[in-house]
């Protein structure tokens, strides 16, 4: 069965109709290109709700972002380190180095950042959460070329933690009329980054190594991001409690899903 676009051009039984009927149907595989887009766009969206969620009910924030943690957390164990495993081989243990790797990476650079740019830190660390943003959309195109189940699961992770980062944006900015701005261009980034993205045809070998340092962010953002902001905002049982059920919900949509 071809990929694309079928049209299919036919003659009702009655002959004093003579208007032919015309359908036009949609393949599987164009409907799993659609996806990517509609996610990016989601996305943004979710990280715009985040912010506005921080200037209007600054009291909740926590809450969203222990459970949008548990969410990521299940993301990273549940199918990101599975699946670059399986893309990998079973008998070989690079992609967990990669993820290691990664997530120290990430560790270093967060905390050179934080020593070396307090002075300009309304403009850096917001550009650097867009540039971030810009990069889910680019893993969400790319974890739907590997498998539907991989991209859904990414698709639902960076959604959970994308309404961190519009929080963060608006908390980073250093002013309401910055932070709309910066929401603003944030919005438009994951659906820039799938566009991107979509546009790469990787190895197997590439998209191990892309899945298993995904997986290292995705720890990274929720250990050292996620939770510590949740714990700042929120008693530690109503964190632990809404970290759980994102780490349950996620563990349950990827059985779900992958049962399809």
């Amino acid at each position: 069965m071809a990929d694309g676009v079928r049209v299919e051009i036919s003659f009702p039984a009655d002959e004093a109709n003579s208007c032919p009927r015309l359908t036009i149907r949609l393949m599987p595989m164009e409907l799993i290109a659609v996806w990517p887009p509609l996610f990016g766009a989601l996305a943004g969206c979710s990280a715009f709700a985040g912010g506005q969620l921080v200037l209007r009910m600054p009291a909740r924030v926590g809450l969203f972002q222990a459970f949008a943690a548990g969410m990521v957390v299940g993301a990273a164990l549940f199918d990101l380190l599975p699946e670059a495993l399986a893309l990998h081989g079973p008998a070989t243990l690079w992609p967990l180095l990669i993820t290691l790797a990664v997530l120290i990476a990430c560790l270093a650079l967060a905390r050179i950042a934080r020593a070396g740019m307090r002075g300009q830190r309304g403009t850096i660390m917001p550009l650097f959460l867009v540039l971030h943003s810009l990069m889910d959309g680019a893993s969400i195109a790319l974890a739907f070329q590997l498998t539907s189940t991989a991209g859904w699961l990414v698709a639902l992770a960076i959604l959970a933690h994308d309404l961190a980062d519009g929080v963060n944006i608006v908390s980073l900015s250093g002013g309401r009329g910055r932070a709309r701005w910066w929401l603003a261009f944030n919005a438009v980034a994951p659906l820039i980054g799938t566009l991107l993205g979509g546009s790469l045809d990787l190895p197997a070998p590439a998209l191990s190594a892309l899945l298993a340092g995904m997986g290292g962010i995705f720890l990274f953002i929720a250990a050292f991001h996620l939770i510590p902001d949740s714990l700042e905002r929120c008693p530690v049982w109503a964190a632990t409690l809404l970290v759980a059920t994102g780490l349950s919900g996620m563990a349950a949509i990827t059985r779900l899903i992958g049962a399809f």
